[in-house]
Parts: C-alpha cells; sequence; structure tokens
C-alpha cells in the first residue's frame, strides 16, 4: 500500500492484497477518479462494497439498474467518488479454490 511512482513521477494512491478464502479486504478510502483490479486465477464470487460510516454500515456497490457489483473472474472497474470519507473494500463472498488479488489505485 502507498505511492507508486514510476520514472519518478508519483502516480496516486495503491492499495493492494489478497483474499483466499471468504472474507474482506481491508476498507480503503477514495475521492474521486479510482481504478479497481481484480486478477486471480480464481473460482469464487467477489463484491465491491462501501461505507459512510468507517465500516459501521456496509453497502453493496450497484450498477445503473440496482444489481450489485459482482466479480467471477478477473476484471476492472473504475469509478468516480465525489464524497470525502467514504471506504471501499472487496469481499470473497464465494470461495472455491485460487487467490483473489485486489488492487485500488487513485
Amino acid at each position: 500500500m502507498g505511492k507508486y511512482k514510476t520514472d519518478g513521477d508519483e502516480l496516486g494512491t495503491v492499495n493492494s492484497g489478497s483474499l483466499t478464502a471468504v472474507g474482506a479486504s481491508p476498507w480503503c478510502a477514495a475521492r474521486g477518479r479510482t481504478n479497481l483490479f481484480l486478477t486471480g486465477p480464481f473460482v469464487g464470487e467477489a463484491r465491491f462494497e462501501a461505507s459512510f460510516d468507517g465500516g459501521a454500515t456496509v453497502v453493496p456497490v450497484t450498477l445503473a439498474d440496482s444489481t450489485v457489483r459482482t466479480f467471477t473472474g478477473p476484471d476492472r472497474l473504475v469509478f468516480d467518488e465525489p464524497e470525502r470519507g467514504i471506504l471501499y473494500r472487496v469481499a470473497c463472498t464465494k470461495y472455491t479454490s485460487g487467490t483473489i488479488k485486489w488492487r485500488m489505485s487513485q
């Protein structure tokens, strides 16, 4: 976790980790344009979650049609967060095998 640099140019804050069982990543703050990458290989299901109160209330991130955004393989999501203090995490909700690697960057 921390700042990522290439050729001396600071690109932004990067948080990353992996999940190998049902559970969730640590909460990560996001504001503005943010990337979420999930890579594997893994067999299971993950979803993207948000909280506006430090993790006390967990809300699944949904698509425009209100369906919960789930991941069953490598994927990328780009989103904009206008509000300060909103936290995000990746939650593994079903697990069979492999490693769900996640990376969130701004």
